[in-house]
């Protein structure tokens, strides 16, 4: 009975409200996982870390994407500079932070665009 309630619950919660929840909940889990990640590669090294290097860098990747859409939630910009491995055109000229922001939550959260354009 209470299972029921809780899907009824989360069947009727807005999609903004339910979208920025799913991205708090990744943001939670990934940050404990880049912490535990850290500390393994901060101790002696006893095997080869490469792949932990590379899923730390991933997760880095993954929570900056993630900050850059909530602060875009809240008509902020999280990245103010260029990223290093920013892919923009000539034709666009210099980096838009809020432009930047725009296309990440266009790919990751669509929903939350809409709202945030206004």
């Amino acid at each position: 009975m209470q299972q029921q309630a809780i899907e009824t619950t989360q069947s009727n919660e807005n999609p903004r409200l339910a979208r920025l929840r799913v991205l708090h909940t990744s943001r939670l889990a990934f940050e404990a996982e880049t912490r535990a990640l850290k500390q393994r590669l901060r101790s002696t090294w006893q095997e080869p870390m490469a792949d932990a290097q590379r899923r730390l860098h991933q997760l880095r990747h993954s929570l900056t994407e993630i900050y850059c859409v909530l602060a875009l939630t809240r008509g902020r910009a999280h990245r103010r500079h260029e990223p290093q491995a920013w892919q923009g055109t000539r034709e666009e000229g210099t980096f838009q932070p809020l432009s930047y922001a725009r296309r990440i939550t266009a790919r990751l959260a669509p929903e939350l665009l809409s709202e945030v354009q206004s």
